[in-house]
């Protein structure tokens, strides 16, 4: 296979897992212990995102020579931290505006913020690793 579909393939399975992480710490935190939607939505999202970044720095864009884990992380995490505020106000508003089921929302965002997500992490976070 080649490199870069192999890449692509291992980011689209660290998303489905961590994605998968997303939706189960959401739905746990909303319906059994009977947080906001939205507050479930953040956690949750903190909680894949840090999963995700493991999965990448160790399969998708692994190498042995990641100088600073710690710098990586962080830069990954603020890319998220900048960008969410777009993500959860699309996450409230097909929720509270259209009506959409917030399992619906979250998974129709983070879909979207995905394909931006592959970019950001091959040429920022984990560039000087190819």
């Amino acid at each position: 296979m080649v490199p870069q579909m192999k890449q692509i393939n291992l980011f689209v399975l660290g998303g489905a897992v961590s994605f998968l992480i997303n939706i189960v710490t959401t739905f746990f935190l909303v319906d059994f212990l009977g947080l906001w939607y939205l507050a479930s939505s953040i956690i949750g999202a903190v909680v894949s995102w840090s999963s995700f970044f493991l999965f990448n720095r160790f399969f998708t864009f692994s190498h042995d020579n990641l100088p600073n884990l710690w710098g990586a992380y962080i830069k990954n995490m603020s890319f998220y931290a900048l960008s969410s505020p777009i993500g959860f106000f699309a996450i409230y508003f097909l929720t509270s505006v259209l009506g959409l089921h917030y399992l619906l929302s979250v998974t129709l965002v983070a879909g979207g913020m995905s394909v931006i997500s592959f970019f950001f992490s091959k040429f920022f976070v984990f560039n000087h690793l190819d």
